[in-house]
């Protein structure tokens, strides 16, 4: 008896090592796996902003490189599949990009956030494979999540637009700019729009809230010269006529038009100066000339006056102006029989457009 009993305390020790050696294994294999998660989890956030910061040098091969390291680490980060999509978009691989987007949007377990950016990064996509109706479909995704998403809104405004659905994508731009009154591009599609739809005074104030946000935008202040000088409203189209000239100082137009303003404010010495610059850059406009040419004559700057008549006779053979310079120039040297032919020109020239 005393024998069967050692035995089976014997066995009993043995079989309680065994299962306390176990026991132990196990627990140091469930630590090993937690070390394990928690090191990848890590890998894949730091692997994901390596990404990011490739992405914002605009090195978006090595972002995407970074990004999917990530997602090897831990293949349900959400935000590295979406960062993926942005790489590939930017690398112009479109379709992949949107299964990206679709992957991250699986993986967002609800979060408003990460499904939103998806969205309409994928919209964005879309419109590039000129997938409109797509892409339609999925800003209202967006939207019926965030209403007041700027983006979403812009979004759909661009996608409507380049469905040809103008007058909606008007109404939608103008919710953009009431969610945000400094979102600069939405009020370019709104001046844009307003000029296609012929309203001048909607593209006017459009066109003055860009030059606000965008002072270089040198369009915006041009739009705002030529509303405001039709409009006969001149002391006001100086400060814009100013600054575009400021932008474009060899634009023809913008010259041209600040002479014409400060000539019709009889202001000379400005109209002056501004219509010579516009001669310097062309001499191809007979509005121009004729302007130009009939200060010289009143100031009876003869040599000025002979050298644009010398310089554009060729282009304008039947000018008025040119052909009255040229008779007053003769006409000052004691030249008479040339000022008389001269004269006689513009007599015929006269009868001829008398009897049209």
């Amino acid at each position: 008896m005393a024998k069967v009993f050692v035995k089976f305390m014997k066995i009993f020790y043995v079989v309680n090592f065994i299962v306390t050696t176990m026991f132990i294994l196990s627990g140091c294999s469930n630590v090993q796996s937690s070390v394990d998660k928690d090191f990848s989890l890590e890998k894949s956030r730091e692997m994901n902003q390596i990404g990011h910061e490739y992405s914002e040098r605009s090195l978006h091969i090595n972002a995407l490189d970074a990004y999917e390291a990530a997602i090897k680490f831990d293949p349900s980060n959400a935000y590295a599949w979406y960062n993926k999509g942005h790489a590939l978009d930017n690398l112009g691989e479109y379709k992949k990009a949107l299964h990206a987007y679709e992957k991250a949007i699986k993986l967002s377990g609800q979060n408003k956030e990460i499904i939103n950016r998806s969205l309409t990064s994928k919209c964005n996509t879309l419109m590039k494979l000129k997938w409109y109706t797509s892409a339609l479909r999925t800003c209202n995704e967006a939207l019926d999540i965030d209403p007041s998403s700027v983006e979403s809104n812009y979004n759909k405004a661009v996608v409507l637009y380049l469905m040809n659905k103008k007058t909606e994508s008007l109404s939608v731009h103008k919710t953009v700019t009431s969610l945000d009154s400094n979102y600069l591009n939405s009020w370019l599609s709104l001046a844009t729009l307003y000029e296609e739809f012929d309203d001048e005074s909607g593209a006017y104030e459009a066109y003055r809230k860009v030059s606000e946000l965008d002072p270089l935008n040198s369009k915006a202040w041009y739009y705002q010269v030529v509303y405001l000088f039709e409009k006969n409203k001149l002391k006001e189209s100086i400060p814009p006529i100013d600054n575009f000239v400021k932008l474009r100082p060899g634009s023809f137009e913008g010259w041209f038009i600040r002479g014409l303003v400060f000539h019709k404010l009889k202001q000379k010495q400005e109209a002056l100066f501004s219509l010579e610059k516009a001669y310097s850059i062309s001499n191809r406009n007979h509005n121009l000339i004729e302007l130009l040419g009939s200060y010289y004559l009143e100031m009876e700057a003869f040599e000025k006056a002979w050298k644009l008549a010398d310089d554009t006779i060729q282009l304008y053979p039947e000018n008025h102006t040119i052909l009255s310079i040229k008779y007053h120039y003769h006409l000052k040297n004691d030249e008479h029989e040339k000022a008389q032919q001269i004269m006689n020109k513009i007599n015929l020239i006269e009868s001829r457009q008398a009897n049209k």
